[in-house]
C-alpha cells in the first residue's frame, strides 16, 4: 500500500510529509533528493521524472506550479501508475479552490494552511483506499468469471 506521501515546494522544502518510518531529517533529505533529480533532468533537457522504481518501492512524482506531490508505494502492493494518478486527482479535487492558496504560499505556510492540507490529504487517502479496495474486488470478480 502507500508508504509515503510528500508535498514539496519548488525550493525542495517538505510542506507536508507522511511516512511511517522516517524522521524529520529524513523528510528533508528525501525532499531535497527528489528536487535535485527533478531539476537535473530538466536542466539536461530530458523532461520531467514521473516515476522510478527501487528494489522494493515505486516512487511517483506529480508536479504543479508551486509544488510537487510524491507518493511512495510498496512494490509488492501491485499499485500501478493509474492508481497513483487517481490519488493525486483526489487530493486536487478535495483541495478545490484552496489549491491557489498553496500555490501562492510557496514555502510560507500558515498553521491554517498546514491544517487544511493535512485534513485534505487524510480525506483523500480514505477515498483512495476505498477506490483501491473496490478495484481489487472488481478484479477478483472479473478473474473468477474467466
Amino acid at each position: 500500500m502507500i508508504k509515503g506521501l510528500y508535498v514539496i515546494s519548488q525550493a525542495g522544502v517538505p510542506i507536508y510529509s507522511y511516512n511511517e518510518n522516517e524522521t524529520e531529517d529524513q523528510d528533508i533529505l528525501f525532499s531535497g533528493l527528489i528536487t535535485a533529480i527533478k531539476k537535473f533532468l530538466e536542466e539536461i533537457n530530458v523532461g520531467q521524472v514521473r516515476q522510478f522504481t527501487t528494489e522494493s518501492h515505486i516512487i511517483q512524482i506529480y508536479s504543479n506550479a508551486g509544488y510537487a506531490v510524491v507518493f511512495i508505494f510498496d512494490l509488492s502492493s501491485g499499485i500501478d501508475a493509474e492508481s497513483g494518478k487517481k490519488l493525486y486527482n483526489t487530493i486536487l479535487e478535495q483541495l478545490g479552490d484552496s489549491i491557489k492558496m498553496f500555490e501562492e504560499a510557496g514555502t510560507h505556510f500558515t498553521d491554517e494552511l498546514e491544517t487544511l492540507l493535512s485534513l485534505t490529504i487524510s480525506q483523500s487517502l480514505a477515498i483512495w483506499k476505498e477506490y483501491i479496495a473496490q478495484s481489487k474486488v472488481s478484479k477478483k470478480i472479473q478473474e473468477s468469471l474467466w
